[in-house]
């Protein structure tokens, strides 16, 4: 019921592991390996998420990281594999789970000041269906969890015209899939994507002191296994002018073509963006755009305020058309305070989307203390309007640090998602606590508590508080 098939990522990962390798042999550099063991074992009330009946259990995690990077003068490189197996005593049957987690980058010169090579892959675990059973934790057991895989190679060429211009032509080929075999709310089917892409952009150099300048154009084809292809196409010319050191204008105009067979993504015209950056000192800055993007008015905002020398405030607004691949090899699935992945954040599926998004977010530290507060706002608009949702969501995070081998946490989110099709509300909060000590140079140990709790009339099943305890040791090898 709840099994879980990673063979392709194995066969997938492998060449990726292997490049890195052979990267080593061909660049030198500094190289670090650091392996790492975490064993956590953790009491919950609701094991299992999707069943009607709550079941207790104890459940172990076995953890084994490896974390390899490498530093030099023409490559970077950062990867981290943990294979997490999950051991529930409790279970009638598929007692056991594994759940691949892997974060890679990579950034080579092959060729100085003339050909690069970037790469990403990652593997992560995500939610199928905001609306069906969800959890702010790992230990316990659904049907509603996918393992998704993403893997993006981009080579490009770049050369410098002295001080006239840089112009730059690249491509991009990569590949999103998911281990689900079947439909969501609405008939939504999970598949795969491949994405095949090209970009030119000839940008001004230090000849134009005031004046700047980039011509650019590409292409994208994306694959989508059961839906119509998503094609763009795309070419722009951006200005700016900076009047002063405050004061900067922006603007942009181009032609986009954008076919999907679809209604709520196919465009074909002329695009255009004017606005102004302005950053009146060294604690502020703040852009503005305000355009026709797609089919319509379109605006993009982005704020910074630094408070003290070690607080700092934001506010940002994009609107963008996306497919579940951009979203997952963009940031979206990135925590913006702690840098790791969120599991849940979205919907697995093979729609294109409209997300407008409004962040805030305030982040400090004080002594001891670090702390972050952060709310935003996202308008998702599918193709399919079963997936039609507007998500308020407010998360704060405190970490006190009481001696050099004792810290402290504690964090809380809330989440309200309105599905629009049916005009019901979902609210799902969580609140967390937690204490780590550190036992040696190589041994922590942190012991947590989490809380979470669902309110819905639409889900009858999953309007349940959730309970969990958990003890762990982290063993650096």
């Amino acid at each position: 019921m709840y099994k879980y098939t990673m063979s392709m990522s194995v066969r997938t990962l492998f060449p990726v592991v292997m490049g890195l390798c052979l990267s080593q042999t061909a660049f030198g550099g500094t190289w670090r390996l650091a392996p790492s063991l975490t064993v956590t074992e953790t009491y919950t009330d609701n094991v299992n998420l999707d069943t009607a009946e709550r079941q207790g259990d104890f459940v172990t995690q076995v953890s084994p990281t490896l974390l390899l990077t490498g530093e030099g003068a023409r490559l970077n490189t950062t990867l981290s594999y943990t294979p997490n197996y999950f051991y529930f005593p409790g279970a009638e049957d598929d007692k056991d789970e594994f759940r691949h987690r892997l974060e890679g980058n990579l950034s080579s010169e092959l060729v100085r000041d003339l050909f690069f090579v970037d790469a990403a892959a990652r593997i992560s675990q995500q939610f199928l269906d905001r609306r069906a059973a969800i959890a702010s934790v790992e230990a316990n057991r659904t049907e509603n969890r996918s393992t998704v895989q993403a893997y993006q190679i981009n080579p490009y060429v770049q050369h410098r015209f002295g001080g006239f211009a840089t112009a730059r032509l690249g491509g991009t080929v990569s590949h999103v899939r998911s281990d689900a075999d079947e439909t969501t709310v609405g008939g939504v089917f999970l598949s795969n994507s491949t994405r095949y892409g090209a970009d030119f952009s000839l940008a001004s150099g230090t000849d134009f002191s005031r004046l700047g300048w980039v011509y650019s154009a590409d292409y994208s084809f994306e694959e989508r296994q059961t839906t119509s292809d998503f094609k763009t196409y795309g070419t722009r010319l951006s200005l700016s002018y900076r009047f002063s050191r405050m004061f900067t204008l922006l603007g942009s105009a181009g032609y986009t073509k954008r076919e999907a067979n679809s209604i709520f993504a196919d465009f074909d015209g002329f695009v255009w963006d004017a606005g102004f950056r302005l950053i009146p000192g060294p604690r502020t800055s703040l852009s503005f755009r305000y355009g026709n993007q797609y089919d319509g008015d379109t605006f993009a905002v982005d704020a910074f305020y630094r408070i003290s020398a070690q607080t700092q405030i934001s506010l940002s607004y994009d609107d963008r058309i996306q497919t579940f691949q951009s979203l997952v090899l963009g940031d979206a699935l990135i925590d913006e305070f702690t840098g790791e992945l969120i599991p849940g954040q979205l919907f697995v599926s093979d729609n294109l989307v409209r997300t407008k998004t409004w962040r805030l977010t305030l982040t400090g530290t004080r002594g001891r203390t670090t702390f972050s507060v952060g709310g935003f706002y996202r308008d998702f608009e599918s193709e399919v309007s079963e997936l039609d949702e507007k998500r308020w969501v407010g998360s704060l995070s405190l970490t006190r640090r009481l001696s050099p081998r004792l810290s402290v946490s504690t964090s809380g989110t809330y989440n309200l998602s309105n599905f629009e099709d049916t005009a019901v509300d979902d609210k799902f909060w969580t609140a967390s606590a937690n204490m780590s000590y550190r036992l040696s140079e190589s041994l922590t140990s942190s012991l947590s508590y989490t809380h979470s709790d669902r309110e819905g009339s639409r889900f009858p099943l999953f309007n349940r508080a959730s309970n969990f305890i958990s003890l762990s040791i982290r063993a650096s090898l």
